[in-house]
């Protein structure tokens, strides 16, 4: 019986039991006011406070409180909907905003990040608003779901109990008290909520049933960690080409984990995220940005190789830089790694047509050390068909097959199929639930003898491959299936056309003249008429400074001849990568060349590549071997081809890069000088001038005559005796 039924069964009991009307309790004086944000039309069902936040380690306790129960009546001619407001008055239906006489309230959380640590239920009321209902009470549940996060609370008066109000005000139901293990966010939700009238309150007022639904409005909580950014989930799953997520892993599968990181606040956090198995890191995520209210899922995938059979732990860590706090979050998940059953089946190989044959899987075992096989699934198909003959299913690991004279004579298949305490059966899609699955085959009556000649086990080149067989005696039958298709009829030998490139499969079935029916064994061949793709990896298109030069190159599948061309040359065979030896300068060219083990002929891209050995002329045109009576002499000289590099050296000093053939050199001191030219062609060549010898000798300021200065010292001093004379004179 579910949770309601308890709930509604119990309900009616009292109503049943009911004799004398309740009576009057006496109102009850507020001592807590309501919020302002909770409605004020009906009943309120809330979580306080509504929202919590805390560390991780922190304790907190919440309470769920009833607000504004009342005694009023209120009528209307359409349903009240849970979660919706009152519907338009009328006179139909009648309501009761109060006069609580009974509850049925769930809580839930996220249990991997607030831990239950203890609960009080203020029931019956002892000091009001710390309390709701009035004995005696009938005590219908009180469950505590840790691992589930869940709590599950139902009380229920009986006569003479009076009913429970608190206009205007909020009355305690439950507190509950919670650590937090890590952090994170989560709702803490009331679900199912159920509120029941005092069942006098029908006769008082005439009303139909629905009077013991007390409307009400449910508003929840939410609690966040301080930290903005944490680990929302981390889950495994079985991975197998990005299907079966939220599977148990079974020995041979990958494992998928998948995390999710949220930021539940106002900035942005910069986290590093890190996966361990164990103590062994397996895979770090550096520097990850979350935005305020935005998330990110991580994934990662754990190979077939690294899980073994039973237990293991992975566990997240992360780091995260909040503002100017650096806070963790960790997060252990356990996860299973189930092993496969080992299927045998017991029972005969051969029978007649109409004969009981019977098989059993008792020496079957479960891989697993706490698996065990709960249900056989048996068929017995027919040759050539899908849809099998007989099925039964149960828990038995013995079956027994009754066969029909009228059935078509040759191999048949019995399947067992098996499903475990896991929940695990065979998925054709699935590789690892093939262990799940054994087939045998069981002859009836006497096939005749099928083989194939012709595909052999080997490609073909051509698209039309010829079937050839032989058969041991006379048939009124004979079929092909190629890749295990629907069979096609032929008469005898003939040509398969028209076959995709790829891998196939033959097989021949053939009925006899009784109708015993037979098969070859499959052959396995491959089609493939396209030709190799080649690349040329070295030489590439550019010029090489040396007469040798490697080839190499990729061929994309095997080949059975591969050889070159170069320079339009007869083919040369070789077995792979070769050099080439005092290649002369100048352009050349070169194609490789390789067939597959089919036959087919595909080359390469022709590879142009140039050699040039030969170093860069550089002739020198100025400054020459000659003096110079100025300081500043210009560099100007030539060469024979282009160059990716020029410099020079003056007097033994280290080369200087110039970008010109002409240049000035500045400032050179008086003497002796020299100077080399050094340049470097595309290919890499160096050449080297003549060495160029030249004198500076600037001309020397000659120093003003003696004699000169004396005639002029004696001239300026007669000069003035004469004008001293004169004027003398004249006065």
């Amino acid at each position: 019986m579910n949770r309601k039924s308890v709930f509604t069964a119990a309900l009616i009991i009292v109503f049943i039991c009911v004799l004398t009307p309740a009576f009057n309790m006496k109102p009850l004086s507020p001592q807590i006011v309501a919020a302002a944000t909770l409605e004020s039309d009906m009943p309120v069902v809330f979580v306080d406070p509504q929202n919590v936040t805390a560390n991780p380690g922190d304790n907190f306790t919440i309470s769920v409180k009833i607000f504004n129960l009342t005694d009023t009546i209120y009528k209307s001619n359409v349903e009240w909907v849970p979660g919706q407001p009152l519907p338009t008055p009328d006179s139909l239906n009648v309501y009761t905003l109060g006069n609580l006489y009974g509850l049925d309230i769930q809580l839930s959380w996220d249990p991997t990040i607030l831990e239950y640590v203890s609960h009080a239920v203020k029931i019956p009321v002892e000091t009001y608003p710390d309390g709701v209902l009035h004995e005696p009470i009938q005590h219908l549940m009180d469950y505590v779901d840790s691992s589930a996060g869940t709590y599950w609370l139902a009380k229920l008066s009986q006569p003479p109990a009076p009913a429970f109000n608190c206009q205007d005000a909020n009355a305690t139901v439950f507190t509950m008290t919670f650590n937090v293990t890590r952090r994170g966010a989560c709702a803490l939700d009331l679900t199912s909520i159920d509120l029941a009238a005092d069942p006098d309150m029908l006769e008082v007022n005439g009303g139909p049933i629905n009077m013991l639904a007390i409307p009400h409005w449910v508003r929840d909580s939410k609690f966040q960690d301080i930290l903005a950014t944490g680990i929302k989930s981390v889950k495994v799953e079985a991975h197998v080409d990005d299907l079966f997520f939220g599977l148990p892993v079974i020995s041979g599968e990958n494992a998928r984990v998948t995390i999710v990181m949220e930021n539940y606040g106002e900035i942005s956090d910069t986290y590093n995220l890190t996966l361990y198995k164990g103590t062994d890191s397996l895979e770090t995520w550096n520097n990850e940005i979350l935005e305020s209210g935005e998330n990110k899922t991580f994934n990662y995938t754990i190979t077939a190789e690294d899980l073994n059979v039973g237990d293991h732990v992975i566990t997240v860590k992360a780091t995260i830089l909040h503002g100017n706090e650096t806070l963790t979050d960790e997060v252990p998940r356990e996860f299973s790694v189930i092993g496969t059953p080992s299927l045998t089946i017991a029972g005969p190989t051969t029978a007649e047509l109409g004969d009981e044959v019977s098989f059993n899987a008792s020496d079957s075992i479960h891989g697993d050390p706490n698996g065990a096989i709960l249900y056989y699934t048996w068929t017995l198909t027919a040759p050539g068909e899908s849809i099998p003959r007989v099925m039964i299913e149960g828990s038995s690991e013995a079956v027994t097959f009754v066969t029909s004279p009228g059935w078509p004579a040759g191999s048949w298949t019995v399947v067992l199929e098996v499903e475990d305490n896991y929940g695990v059966e065979y998925d054709s899609s699935r590789p690892a639930t093939a262990p799940y699955r054994k087939e045998i085959s069981l002859q009836l009556g006497e096939p005749p003898s099928i083989s194939i000649v012709w595909p052999q086990n080997m490609s073909y080149s051509v698209n039309d491959v010829p079937l050839i067989f032989t058969l041991s005696g006379l048939t009124s039958w004979i079929g092909y299936s190629l890749d295990e298709q629907g069979n096609v009829t032929i008469n005898g030998n003939t040509t398969m056309v028209g076959l995709s490139e790829g891998s196939h499969t033959i097989t021949v079935y053939a009925n006899d003249t009784v109708g015993f029916m037979g098969y070859s064994e499959r052959v396995f061949f491959t089609v493939d008429t396209l030709s190799p793709n080649i690349v040329i990896l070295s030489p590439e298109n550019e010029t090489y400074a040396t007469a040798s030069v490697s080839l190499v190159f990729f061929i994309d599948e095997p080949v059975e001849w591969t050889g070159y061309s170069l320079n339009g040359q007869s083919n040369v065979t070789v077995t792979g990568n070769v050099a080439f030896f005092d290649l002369g300068d100048g352009v050349h060219t070169i194609v490789v060349y390789a067939n597959d083990t089919c036959g087919n002929m595909g080359y390469s891209n022709t590879a142009q590549f140039a050699i040039d050995t030969v170093s860069p002329n550089i002739e020198i045109l100025a400054p020459e071997n000659k003096t110079y009576t100025t300081n500043s002499v210009s560099l100007n000289f030539t060469v024979d081809e282009p160059a990716s590099w020029m410099g020079y050296s003056l007097d033994g000093d280290l080369n200087q890069t110039i970008q010109a053939t002409s240049i000035t050199l500045s400032e050179l001191p008086d003497g002796s000088h020299r100077i080399i030219v050094y340049i470097k062609d595309a290919a890499g060549n160096t050449g080297t001038s003549e060495i160029i010898y030249f004198t500076v000798e600037t001309p020397q300021e000659e120093p003003f005559p003696t004699l000169i200065v004396a005639v002029i010292v004696t001239i300026a001093a007669v000069g003035a005796a004469v004008l001293a004379y004169f004027t003398k004179f004249k006065k």
